[in-house]
């Protein structure tokens, strides 16, 4: 995520894919990543306890557009990876790996876990069941193999390639749905306080406050001063009207906005920066990954493409914390005088509904 972030003009909102899918071929990304909606009515990302059909929509939805567009369908290759196993029982004990690099202090990361659904999608594939040992970096396998990139890691260095395994026909399959028909969802259930994988989400949020701070800061005193209180007003919302994940989504979006224009790249389509190089002809090709709803479009490129040199300087935090502090007090004393307020409430409640004592007159 650190080395993403330094890229805001990469990211989109879900509308612009289906834009760039319904465009030229040769005007898609080479390499797409698609993240599901983690919060509120339309939370998609099939975890507890959203309605799991949401997430199956967004499969279909992508699935959809890119079909319709006969040029990228040919070089697409369609990856849905799930992180997690549903709780379905596997009678398959996880076995060793290779851990990822060096930072094994805390936990060695030298055992999978239980095994989860993969999903390869492309007219040039035929159809067959897998049972190859695969893990989540055997997509980053691909990639590196496919572009020349060089490990990414021990453990990617060790994963097999799904191109390791698949078979490849001789031209494409015309024997597949041209249309996924969307199901019909139910309303997500409205429930209290956010499961873990949110809270995660909320914080890291948070930690964008402070980069969207240091970008503010750079435009002087006044902008930095409007942006304290600002990133104030956002968590005094949150706290207050426990809208934690609708405010998270706020953070995300304006830091990609003072990002993007830091940068000097305008927020434009997916398309802004292509690659200039001519594409191979198709079969092995794009990717594209869904995760418990997280989705990735790769094309094939020429096999090795210098990687871009990263100009920006990095920028201090300390300043930062230091314009916040102020505020998350001040935002702090609100939310302790209102939880107070609250306390005093029931206790006053529960005094009154406890029958009087009767004094007997001794001590």
């Amino acid at each position: 995520m650190t080395h993403m972030w330094g890229h805001p003009s990469n990211f989109h909102k879900m509308p612009q894919l289906f834009t760039d899918a319904a465009g030229p071929e040769a005007s898609f990304p080479n390499y797409s990543f698609i993240e599901p909606s983690y919060f509120g009515a339309g939370q998609n990302d099939e975890h507890p306890p959203s309605d799991i059909l949401r997430g199956e929509v967004l499969l279909a939805q992508v699935y959809n557009a890119i079909q319709s567009n006969q040029a990228l369908w040919e070089k697409t290759l369609l990856v849905v990876l799930y992180d997690e196993h549903g709780g379905f029982y596997d009678h398959v004990y996880p076995p060793a790996c290779v851990p990822p690099d060096g930072n094994v202090n805390q936990f060695s990361f030298a055992q999978y876990g239980l095994r989860v659904p993969a999903i390869l999608i492309s007219p040039w594939l035929e159809e067959q069941v897998i049972s190859d040992p695969m893990d989540h970096t055997s997509l980053l396998r691909y990639a590196t193999d496919m572009w020349g990139l060089g490990a990414l890691g021990a453990r990617t260095a060790a994963a097999q390639s799904f191109a390791s395994s698949w078979k490849v026909t001789g031209a494409p399959r015309t024997d597949v749905p041209s249309n996924i028909p969307l199901p019909t969802t139910l309303p997500n259930p409205v429930v209290e306080g956010l499961n873990p994988n949110q809270l995660a989400l909320v914080g890291f949020s948070r930690y964008l406050e402070t980069k969207t701070m240091s970008i503010a800061s750079k435009a002087g005193p006044a902008a930095a001063n409007a942006m304290t209180m600002e990133i104030g007003q956002r968590l005094l919302w949150s706290s207050e009207e426990d809208r934690h994940g609708e405010v998270a989504v706020q953070r995300v979006d304006r830091f990609l906005e003072l990002a993007r224009q830091n940068e000097g790249v305008p927020g434009g389509a997916t398309g802004a920066k292509r690659a200039s190089a001519k594409k191979a002809p198709v079969k092995k090709v794009v990717a594209k990954k869904v995760p418990a709803k997280k989705t990735a479009v790769k094309k094939e490129a020429p096999k090795k493409v210098p990687a871009k040199k990263e100009t920006g300087k990095k920028r201090g935090s300390a300043p930062v914390k230091q314009s916040i502090k102020p505020l998350m007090k001040i935002a702090a004393k609100a939310i302790a005088k209102k939880a107070v307020k609250e306390v005093a409430k029931k206790v006053t409640a529960a005094a009154l509904k406890r029958p009087a004592k009767r004094s007997t007159g001794k001590r």
